[in-house]
């Protein structure tokens, strides 16, 4: 039988860029960055969402098909003081935009495909230790709640969604500074660059 190797890709973030868990949230900011398209399925999740009686701001940063949507869906139903929507932006404003942030978010739509798929900004998120809110299904998901990296939903149950996701805004002090500390420790194993690409050559090393 052979063996099979798992290699994470390395975080695009070469230095530490861990953001502080504060202490006293008002209101909870969340954001999402990337691609708004079909895969995201972000219109289904804001349309459960935006139910929460919990304070929260939630970002949503990129670009993508179904952007125009979102922002309709937004307009239409009074929703601008809960969700945001911004332009793509360099990483550079991003990491510092995300210094403000609390926690954030993934989504995934249902399928054999995309339940194998690490989206590339786990990596990402990881580099700031900030809890992670994952709408998914199959391995992402499996990842953030055996790491303990904050909460999950499937993305089929929305239920559970509304339930974990008021859940996920309302986590204790403790509890998000449990989650960063997981969160650091994780992306220094495996999505650390210089790490990262050490892992990469040791394997290299012992298989040619």
């Amino acid at each position: 039988m052979k063996k099979i190797l798992t290699h994470f890709n390395p975080s695009i973030s070469k230095k530490n860029e861990f953001v502080e868990i504060a202490k006293e949230i008002d209101v909870f900011k969340i954001a999402y960055t990337g691609n708004i398209g079909e895969s995201q399925n972000l219109l289904e999740v804001l349309k459960i969402i935006r139910k929460s009686k919990s304070k929260f701001i939630f970002y949503i940063i990129g670009e993508g098909s179904e952007k125009e949507k979102l922002k309709n869906f937004i307009h239409n139903n009074n929703l601008e003081n809960k969700f945001i929507i911004k332009k793509q932006i360099d990483k550079k404003e991003l990491d510092y935009f995300i210094k403000n942030i609390d926690g954030l978010f993934i989504s995934l739509s249902s399928g054999v495909s995309l339940s194998k798929t690490i989206p590339g900004k786990f990596s990402y998120y990881l580099s700031k230790s900030l809890p992670i809110f994952s709408v998914s299904d199959g391995i992402t998901n499996n990842l953030i709640k055996n790491k303990n990296l904050g909460l999950t939903s499937s993305s089929a149950n929305y239920d559970e969604l509304l339930k974990k996701f008021n859940t996920f805004i309302s986590l204790k002090y403790s509890d998000r500074i449990l989650i960063s500390n997981n969160c650091k420790k994780l992306y220094f194993e495996y999505f650390e660059f210089k790490n990262n690409v050490r892992k990469f050559k040791s394997i290299l090393d012992n298989y040619i």
